[in-house]
């Protein structure tokens, strides 16, 4: 539902995180998909996965990212 992608993004933004939406179409349906500005450092993702799943109650997957 975009209304919950605007407000996580808001949430996310609040914290001083760079977030955005992608807009994705498949099997016929829209899914709004919440992303974070890509970085190289492999840890701070998985602490900030990891406070996320905790604080924010979200399942986040880490990407590969090719500058």
């Amino acid at each position: 539902m975009k209304s919950n992608a605007d407000s996580l993004v808001q949430r996310l933004q609040d914290q001083g995180h760079s977030a955005q939406i992608e807009t994705v179409e498949t099997s016929g349906s829209t899914v709004y998909r919440v992303r974070l500005a890509p970085t190289t450092d492999r840890a701070r993702l998985e602490r900030l996965s990891s406070e996320f799943r905790d604080s924010l109650g979200l399942s986040p997957q880490i990407q590969s990212y090719q500058p």
